[in-house]
């Protein structure tokens, strides 16, 4: 029977049940890097009929080049480096995964905030060098800081319910007022947030605004 061409782009972490159930569907390519260069990335496409993609750009010369093309399945929440607009003119599906680092991207956010409150790489080169002034490293408690928070998506709701949970007060620039209520934070104009945020995380979908 005619098989299908399934190509990994780039460097997606599959399981090897996820690569058995992939070779059932059709013929499996897998690369496990990303390519060099446009050339090798119009190489790698150019007959595939699905592709699961992690990095690779995807603009609408891309996705022309690919004749065959029907799915661009991405291995991420976001999709800015796929031309969306000209696979939907070629009615090409395009897939990803909303929400998939929702978790780490919060708790990475609140672990980069303390890291810089509290000075911890300086802090942490000053003790492995023999030295041990502690009273150079005498910083505030994130509970006394204010967190402000831009844009309250799947993100950001995270990140201000973790500030909140540690004591912060939490700012939040958002187009839903109500939301920042039911996280327990203050909504407030961008100004005001800037003006008076101690620590400020900005979580918003690459977007022209």
């Amino acid at each position: 029977r005619y098989m299908k061409s399934i190509v990994v782009v780039d460097s997606v972490m599959l399981g090897e049940d996820q690569l058995a159930r992939l070779r059932k569907l059709g013929h499996l390519v897998v690369y496990d890097r990303p390519p060099a260069d446009r050339t090798q990335l119009m190489i790698r496409i150019s007959q595939a009929h699905v592709l699961l993609v992690s990095e690779a750009v995807l603009d609408r010369a891309m996705i022309e080049h690919a004749e065959n093309l029907e799915m661009i399945s991405l291995w991420s929440s976001g999709f800015d480096h796929v031309d969306v607009r000209a696979a939907r003119e070629r009615g090409i599906a395009v897939c990803h995964a909303p929400g998939c680092t929702t978790d780490a991207i919060a708790e990475h956010t609140i672990a980069v905030a303390l890291y810089f409150l509290h000075k911890l790489g300086e802090a942490d080169r000053h003790v492995r060098g023999g030295e041990y002034a502690w009273d150079r490293f005498i910083t505030p408690e994130l509970r006394a800081q204010t967190f402000g928070v831009i844009g309250l998506g799947r993100v950001g709701t995270q990140v201000a319910q973790r500030a909140r949970l540690l004591g912060s007060k939490v700012l939040a620039h958002t187009r839903s007022p109500q939301k920042a209520e039911e996280v327990g934070a203050v909504a407030v104009d961008l100004e005001t947030l800037l003006r008076q945020s101690d620590i400020i995380t900005v979580n918003l979908s690459l977007v022209p605004e």
